[in-house]
């Protein structure tokens, strides 16, 4: 719905854009990703502290 309130040139513009963007492929950012990871490794041992603890 929100395509059609857009004027027609514009969108043609911003597909092209994705499009070459498309072909050169996604920028990876190994850093961001092993941060991710290391945080959800924190928080699954951090929860699994705190259940042990409460169990016992």
């Amino acid at each position: 719905m929100a395509l059609k309130w857009l004027p027609k040139d514009i969108v043609a513009e911003h597909r092209a854009r994705a499009e070459e963007l498309a072909k050169q492929g996604k920028p990876t950012n190994w850093a961001a990703g092993a941060l991710i990871i290391f945080l959800y490794v924190l928080l699954g041992v951090w929860l699994l502290r705190w259940l042990i603890s409460w169990i016992f």
